[in-house]
Formats: C-alpha cells, sequence, structure tokens
C-alpha cells in the first residue's frame, strides 16, 4: 500500500461531476503501466474535495503484477474510462501493509 498526495478535479476542470469517496475504484497510470487500485483514508464514505490536494493511500488491484513498478517519487494519473480525473505524487509505502511484515 502507498501513501500518495492526490487532487481530483470537477468537471469543469475536466474531471468528475460528483466528488469520489474513499474506498473508490478508479485506474491508475505511473509511467508506462494501467492498473486498478482503491484510493482509502482512514474511515470509508470520507469525500474528497475537488481542486484540493488530499492525503491517500493507494491499494493496487494487483500488486504482484505492478507494485514493483511504483516508487516514492512516482507521479502518478487517475482516470475514469478515457477521463483523467485526478493526479498526484507517491510520497512514501505503508509498512503495516506491506506483504511479508506481519504487524499484528
Amino acid at each position: 500500500m502507498y501513501i500518495a498526495k492526490v487532487v481530483f478535479f470537477d468537471a469543469a476542470n475536466g474531471g468528475r461531476f460528483t466528488p469520489p469517496m474513499s474506498g473508490f475504484h478508479p485506474q491508475i497510470t505511473a509511467g508506462e503501466f494501467h492498473t486498478s487500485c482503491i484510493v482509502g483514508m482512514e474511515s470509508e464514505g470520507i469525500r474528497f474535495d475537488f481542486n484540493l490536494e488530499h492525503t491517500v493511500t493507494l491499494e493496487l488491484m494487483y500488486p504482484e503484477e505492478y507494485g514493483n513498478l511504483i516508487t516514492t517519487g512516482s507521479k502518478i494519473k487517475f482516470f475514469e474510462g478515457d477521463k483523467m480525473i485526478g493526479e498526484g505524487l507517491i510520497i512514501g509505502e505503508k509498512a503495516d501493509h506491506i506483504e511479508g511484515i506481519d504487524r499484528s
């Protein structure tokens, strides 16, 4: 799981008509790869206000295939279909969710 600073765009800026909520599943690109992810916060149902920076968690849907392609400093873009709805920057990894580390 990654930590990122992201901004989601409103319709006037080419993005969504309704703000996304924590737990939504956009497509993500970083460099040449394209996959799905879950954008989260500490609680589900938190709304991401448009055009403001948010610190979020990103969980890749297929980390075994793409997890090694994202690193701290990677620029990312979010899509719904062919519409870019946001962008951001990976600022770190959340160690308690990294495969192989047991925090219980």
